[in-house]
């Protein structure tokens, strides 16, 4: 499947400029990385694909709420984000310990089918930091 990415950008960049961010109210799917890639997320030693994720309806919101997370602005019972959340110890486990502002975030804007964007990436991309597989499309699934 081919999609237009829009990104990578750092973390810092989406809080440093506004303009960074996902535009309007629209679904779409997103992949943090430990490092940039270029063109699109691939599997492999260099980029690092640590979480894929969507939303159906606000992808802005949804990256709101995984950064929020990812700088602690959660507790566990609370999250906005469980990826968020996820990422935010996976760099605090690194060692030297990662800076989460220097995570990379790309996405793709209304697929056809959100869902199945997702689940198709996540099998591609194999993320390291999703606690569990995405629920497949309802609509179409078998």
């Amino acid at each position: 499947m081919k999609y237009s990415w829009e990104g990578p950008y750092q973390i810092k960049k989406l809080l440093e400029d506004e303009s960074y961010l996902p535009k309007g109210n629209y679904g779409g799917v997103y992949v943090v990385t430990q490092w940039c890639w270029r063109d699109t997320p691939r599997k492999d030693k260099k980029s690092v694909i640590l979480y894929v994720g969507k939303s159906e309806d606000s992808l802005r919101k949804r990256v709101g709420d995984l950064v929020a997370d990812l700088h602690g602005f959660s507790d566990n019972n609370q999250g906005h984000h469980t990826g968020g959340q996820s990422l935010r110890e996976w760099c605090q486990k690194q060692r030297p310990r990662f800076v989460s502002d220097d995570l990379w975030i790309g996405w793709v804007i209304n697929p056809d089918c959100v869902s199945c964007t997702e689940n198709w990436l996540f099998d591609k991309l194999c993320p390291s930091e999703n606690g569990k597989r995405p629920p497949r499309c309802k609509e179409h699934s078998e």
